[in-house]
C-alpha cells in the first residue's frame, strides 16, 4: 500500500512539474532529476549500514548474476522513460492504469526468461489484463494511440525488471545494492538525450521534480522489500 501511495504521489508531482513552468519538460530529463534523487537516497542508506563499511560490502562476482543486474537495469529505466512520457502526454489516471499492468508482465517474463511454470488461471489473468488495459486506452484515445501504448509499454518495462529482481534476490543480492545501482545506471542512461534535447527549467520545476523523486526512491524501497 505504501509503494502504491508513493507512485501516486510521484505520478502527480511528474505531471505538476508542466504546469508549474513555462513550458512541457522532456521525459528523461524529469526522469534524470529523480534518479538523482533516488540516487542519493538509496546512496546513503546503502553506505550508513555497518555491513556496507571498507570489506565487508558485497558485491556480486559471477558474470551471469552482472547480466540480470544490468538487465533489471534496462528494463527498469525504458520502464521509467515511458511512464514519464505517458505521465506527460495523457491524463494520469489513464497513465497509472497502464503502468500498473506490471504485475501481469512480471508474470509472463518470469515464465519466459526465469522457466516459472504459469498456470490456466494465471494465462487467463494475464489475458484479462491486456484486455482491461485495452478498454482504458479506447475511450480517450483510440485503440492504436501512440501515447497511450507507450504507457503500456511502461508497465511491461516494470514488469520485466520485476522478474529479474526477483532472480537477483533469489540469487542472495543485497537489496540496498540493487536499489543504489539501478539509481545510477537510470542516471547515467538520461545523459545521451539530454544532450541534444535539454529545457532549462524554473526553480520551482525543481523542486517539483526533487519531491517526485522523493516518492518514487519511497515506492522503490517498498517494492523491492516486497
Amino acid at each position: 500500500v505504501a509503494s502504491a501511495f508513493g507512485f501516486a504521489l510521484m505520478a502527480m508531482f511528474v505531471r505538476l512539474a508542466d504546469v508549474c513552468g513555462n513550458g512541457q519538460l522532456p521525459a528523461v530529463q524529469k526522469a534524470l532529476l529523480r534518479n538523482l534523487v533516488a540516487a542519493g537516497i538509496a546512496g546513503w542508506a546503502f553506505f550508513r549500514r555497518p555491513s556496507s563499511v571498507g570489506s565487508k560490502v558485497t558485491i556480486p562476482q559471477t558474470p551471469g548474476v552482472w547480466s540480470d543486474l544490468i538487465l533489471r537495469c534496462v528494463f527498469g529505466s525504458v520502464g521509467i522513460f515511458a511512464n514519464f512520457y505517458a505521465l506527460t502526454h495523457i491524463p494520469v489516471g489513464n497513465a497509472m492504469a497502464l503502468n500498473r499492468t506490471a504485475p501481469f508482465f512480471t508474470l509472463l517474463m518470469s515464465w519466459l526468461l526465469l522457466g516459472q511454470r504459469m498456470t490456466l488461471r494465471q494465462t487467463v489473468c494475464v489475458a484479462g489484463a491486456f484486455a482491461g488495459a485495452m478498454f482504458v486506452i479506447k475511450p480517450g484515445f483510440g485503440m492504436l494511440s501512440g501515447h497511450a501504448l507507450v504507457g503500456l509499454f511502461s508497465g511491461f518495462g516494470a514488469g520485466a525488471a520485476y522478474a529479474f529482481l526477483h532472480k537477483l534476490g533469489k540469487a542472495g543480492i543485497d537489496g540496498a545494492f540493487i536499489i543504489l545501482f539501478f539509481s545510477v545506471f537510470s542516471c547515467i542512461a538520461c545523459v545521451p538525450f539530454l544532450v541534444c534535447g535539454f529545457v532549462p527549467m524554473s526553480f520551482l520545476q525543481v523542486g517539483v521534480l526533487f519531491a517526485a523523486g522523493a516518492a518514487a526512491e519511497e515506492r522503490q524501497v517498498m517494492q523491492d522489500e516486497k
